[in-house]
């Protein structure tokens, strides 16, 4: 069988294309041709105005608000998967789809290093941060008629599908090694000071994403919670004294929280927080170099994603 972890080469390969040429086109976009903002960047922080010159990026972008289709279709997916894992274990631990799905996309030389308590505990933590996600997108936030290229829309189904995949990929049974009966129980104390502390940290990462979310919308919606504008406004209070980006924040907080719960052992997981770290500065960069370019008087103070550092 085939040894190669696909999904660790895609978080790879995204990571690095997004890092770094992200970063130039941040700090160095007044040497980019407008066209290639255009197709990097989305929202508020697209740049490009050339419609005429460029039009024919308008055809393959697509309304930013969009997202909501990705945390339905992960939902879903999720939903699945977190039956999947739960009946496997409570049955013994029998092979299911998903073990040879993931021989198949992750490779079959995955070393058991996540146990069953943690592997349960972090299926249900993602689908409740898709759930929570899924909720913002379409009852908190309010989007503009932004758009984005077809291709930041169409990665987002990639991402979390590489996430829901990588969550049990090092456990009993998902992996490639044979459970024994030991392997398969789920004991409270399996798990550590530092994982309890890593929840925290998800919970922690959540709220301020769901602060900011909520923040950012109350500067479009009037009396009785009605959208009044769909214009952009400096947001103020919170983490937005801090940072323009805590929205961002609360991401990297959450994927982090998810590497710490599972002790850096789920390796793939690894990948993919640092290419959700790299993509959160990215882009917030982007629009914290947007918000000092629109408003003049844009606080000076504020770092872009992480309070204090950057």
């Amino acid at each position: 069988m085939d040894s190669t972890n696909f999904i660790q080469i895609v978080f790879i390969i995204i990571g690095i294309v997004t890092f770094l040429p992200g970063l130039i086109l941040n700090y160095a976009d007044k040497y980019i041709p407008s066209f290639v903002l255009r197709c990097f960047r989305y929202g508020r922080a697209n740049v490009s105005q050339k419609d005429k010159e460029y039009g024919w990026l308008k055809k393959i972008e697509v309304p930013k608000k969009w997202f909501y289709h990705v945390y339905i279709y992960a939902i879903c997916i999720q939903s699945v998967i977190v039956y999947t894992v739960l009946t496997t274990y409570w049955n013994g631990g029998s092979k299911s789809w998903l073990t040879y799905v993931l021989e198949k996309v992750g490779g079959n030389a995955r070393a058991e290093t996540v146990n069953s308590t943690i592997t349960v505990l972090a299926v249900i933590i993602f689908f409740i941060q898709l759930s929570r996600r899924l909720y913002e997108t379409c009852f908190v936030c309010v989007y503009s008629n932004t758009k984005m290229n077809v291709v930041h829309y169409f990665l987002t189904y990639v991402h979390y599908t590489g996430c829901m995949l990588t969550i049990p990929a090092y456990s009993p049974v998902f992996s490639s090694d044979s459970p024994t009966k030991s392997d398969l129980t789920l004991r409270r104390t399996d798990i550590s000071a530092l994982q309890y502390v890593a929840m925290v940290i998800f919970l922690y990462g959540s709220w301020v994403q769901y602060q900011a979310h909520v923040g950012l919308a109350s500067l479009r919606k009037g009396k009785e919670n009605k959208v009044v504008t769909l214009k952009h406004q400096i947001p103020r209070g919170g983490h937005f004294d801090t940072i323009s980006c805590p929205n961002y924040w609360g991401e990297i907080l959450v994927y982090s929280a998810i590497a710490i719960l599972f002790q850096l052992q789920n390796y793939t997981w690894n990948f993919i927080a640092l290419w959700v770290i790299a993509n959160q500065i990215t882009t917030g960069v982007m629009n914290h170099r947007w918000y000092q370019s629109t408003f003049k008087d844009y606080p000076k103070n504020r770092k872009a994603v992480i309070p204090f550092i950057w």
